[in-house]
């Protein structure tokens, strides 16, 4: 870390140079989107009911707020995933939580998330998945309930700031053959090969799910800046795994020499399509710090997405988009902000295979009467309202049309 370097560095008598640079601002947090919730509700015997798709809120201290969502009918035994992503900016003490139940008061699960101590800016999920215990248990009453209340609060966190958040709800039909024989979910996260690197395009990094570029298999050039977070996305299908390198040269010499070796850490997170924050990889390692002596590499993986692992102890993989996050610890404010160049290496890897056979072609509900293929994407609610007035400037633009077919209609007859 670079607070610890810095110790160090004073401890053996080289103090850092002061460059009487003013306090650096804290850069903008990672827009999560979404469309608003229009009636937050904290009461549990009144959630605020809520459908497929995108939702953005503002949790207060030490708030919590209640949610509901119907499964859709003709999708019967479907899976309910819904995902939580937030943007603290603050220290680890802040978390995230997410709990289920049906209307019965059953538990359906919870999960929780901190952000990084490192690294306040950075978005931090949580996720559950609503289904059977197991393949073919069509019983479970998380399962069969028609309605499934959720709750979005912050834990134990006594932060006294508010939390943006992201709620994604997609829900998932039902297997044709529940009993199908699919690849079994690994025990624990497989072996990846470390991608390669190649010769690099350039790219820059967004600053919000929605704007992330999407990247092919290679390698690409963009820059790292204190207290950002840059966002990357790459797209999986059954079968396949995700794995990022990142390399970080050495300091430039005055670079190095400004800040005594010790530059700041920086780190990469991977999430799911449901925007979940997924576990470093056992073999990865995910961070490290800028350096004056060595060029810096990290990386991570995710995979492979297989549909059984939802049931074990691996995060819930789906087809769709993974993003990548690239986040940079900020500047303490009594130095210059630095900069850095890095290149990112992305690798798909594994055939497309293993896709289980839905009771319907496109399984995924992504939205209000949206259906796809794949589990990211986020389409908006429809306005009722707005629809009409389109329906009716419709039904008033062939009305119209039809009036000056008449017209023309009648002016051939005079003609005659």
């Amino acid at each position: 870390m670079r607070t610890a370097a810095l110790l160090v560095a004073l401890f053996l008598g080289v103090a850092p140079a002061a460059t009487g640079a003013p306090a650096v601002a804290p850069a903008d947090p990672v827009d999560l989107g979404g469309t608003p919730v229009e009636d937050v509700s904290t009461d549990p015997q009144h959630p605020a009911p809520l459908t497929a798709g995108l939702w953005s809120d503002v949790v207060g201290p030490r708030q919590q707020h209640e949610f509901s969502y119907e499964r859709t009918d003709g999708m019967p035994f479907s899976t309910v995933h819904i995902g939580v992503v937030g943007t603290s900016q603050n220290d680890g003490s802040d978390q995230l939580e997410i709990t289920a139940e049906t209307p019965d008061g059953t538990s359906c699960g919870s999960d929780s998330s901190s952000p990084s101590y490192l690294f306040p800016d950075a978005p931090f999920g949580a996720e559950i998945t609503l289904q059977g215990t197991e393949q073919g248990d069509l019983n479970g009453p998380c399962l069969r309930a028609k309605v499934i209340n959720f709750s979005v609060g912050r834990g134990l966190s006594d932060v006294d700031t508010d939390l943006p958040v992201a709620i994604k709800i997609v829900e998932e039909a039902a297997l044709e053959d529940p009993s199908e024989q699919l690849p079994a979910a690994p025990e624990e996260e497989p072996p990846y090969d470390v991608p390669r690197p190649g010769t690099p395009d350039d790219t820059t990094g967004a600053d919000s799910f929605e704007d992330a570029p999407l990247l092919d298999s290679g390698t690409y050039a963009d820059t790292g800046d204190e207290g950002e977070v840059k966002l990357y996305r790459v797209s999986l299908d059954w079968g396949q795994t995700l794995a990022v390198r990142m390399d970080v040269p050495t300091m430039e010499p005055a670079l190095a020499e400004q800040t005594s070796g010790f530059g700041p850490d920086f780190e990469l997170t991977l999430f799911n399509p449901m925007r979940n924050t997924l576990d470093t990889h056992p073999e990865a390692d995910a961070s490290a710090a800028l350096d004056g002596d060595e060029a810096q590499r990290v990386g991570d993986a995710a995979g492979p997405v297989r549909y059984l692992s939802r049931y074990g102890g691996s995060a819930t993989y789906l087809p769709g988009d993974y993003w990548i996050a690239v986040a940079v610890e900020p500047s303490s404010g009594e130095e210059e902000p630095i900069s850095f160049p890095y290149e990112l290496t992305v690798e798909v890897q594994g055939e497309a295979e293993g896709a289980p056979a839905y009771d319907r072609n496109e399984p995924f509900l992504v939205g209000e009467d949206s259906f796809s293929t794949v589990a990211s994407g986020n389409p908006a609610p429809q306005d009722d309202e707005a629809a009409s007035d389109t329906r009716r400037l419709a039904a008033l633009g062939l009305g119209l049309f039809g009036l000056a077919c008449c017209g023309l209609g009648t002016l051939r007859l005079r003609r005659r």
